[in-house]
């Protein structure tokens, strides 16, 4: 199979430290409120015409805002020519275990990890980050302070410090020491899976739905965000997956969010737990060992969909 895409697909997997300045409620779910945050604190931070809206802006396709946040389809686009916006280019990876209160002094550590052409924003999403901290998370806006910014072990970013410009990861160098495991695989969804098939919410996915979902992600990613379309056998590949038996001990778990935008309770909910394979075709692993950067499903930027993969069953 051509690897060529290993190379050209790039990423930055940033870990983002806060520290609270007071106590506050969160959510109970907290990769919504930081997303949302992002959004708001980048169009207050970024846009330069002050509109209520990207629609018809002239910036619109070159504003780093608009690019990140509401990606608009580019005018030359050969596919998804049906929507008006396209994957973004981040997901978070939100903190879990910290309770519904955060205290003055409370440490709060997030991933965001951009894609592509994002990466080269990377001081732009520290400032907007900044501002984030500084206005203050959550309903009662608890404020905190962005005490560093780092790439695996190196710090690119603290008050005290100039900024590091790093080099984005390729998929290969990200691959090139996880082989393929030769037993069983067990995936750990660590945030609720939504899928959809034929429309619908599905809640008994096969490993068909879930690789084949991870392949549009990864496509329209690569195609949009870092310049070209993978040349890789979709259909071959999707023929494999067919016959990869998944043993799943997934369960629904209900969640809301509350949307700004639309003044109403939204479902986030979906399928938390570990799903099985005995025996994974070696040509399918490259991306499902990827799909643990990317999210898959519905809401990913949110940080739905993260899963981690391992040769252990872990206790539920």
């Amino acid at each position: 199979m051509n690897t060529d895409w290993q190379s050209y697909f790039t990423f930055l997997p940033l870990r983002f430290t806060f520290r609270a300045q007071e106590d506050f409620p969160v959510p109970a779910y907290l990769g919504a409120m930081l997303r949302g945050a992002f959004g708001y604190a980048f169009r207050r931070e970024v846009c330069l015409t002050r509109k209520e809206s990207c629609e018809g802006c002239i910036l619109r396709q070159d504003c780093t805002y608009s690019r990140i946040f509401e990606t608009p389809l580019p005018p030359d686009a050969t596919v998804m020519r049906k929507y008006n916006s396209i994957p973004r280019p981040f997901v978070f990876s939100p903190p879990r275990g910290l309770g519904r209160s955060i205290h003055a002094g409370d440490q709060l550590d997030f991933g965001l990890t951009l894609f592509g052409s994002a990466c080269g924003s990377l001081a732009y999403i520290i400032l907007v980050l900044q501002s984030v901290a500084q206005h203050g998370l959550g309903a009662k806006r608890g404020r905190c302070e962005l005490e560093q910014v780092s790439l695996g072990d190196t710090l690119l970013f603290a008050p005290n410090q100039d900024l590091i410009l790093p080099a984005p990861l390729s998929a290969r160098q990200y691959l090139e020491h996880s082989p393929c495991p030769t037993g069983p695989l067990h995936m750990h969804f660590l945030s609720p899976l939504r899928l959809k098939t034929a429309g619908k919410i599905n809640h008994a996915p096969q490993f068909r739905d879930i690789y084949s979902t991870l392949l549009r992600r990864f496509s329209l990613l690569c195609t949009f965000h870092c310049g070209h379309s993978p040349d890789i056998p979709f259909k071959d590949m999707l023929t494999a997956a067919e016959s990869v038996h998944l043993n799943s001990q997934l369960s629904w778990q209900a969640q809301q969010r509350y949307s700004t935008r639309q003044h109403d309770s939204m479902s986030i909910g979906g399928l938390l737990g570990t799903a099985s394979i005995e025996q994974l075709p070696p040509d399918l692993w490259p991306l499902l060992k990827l799909g643990t950067v990317l999210h898959i499903g519905k809401n990913a930027t949110f940080g739905l969909g993260e899963y981690a993969l391992d040769t252990v069953q872990r206790q539920p």
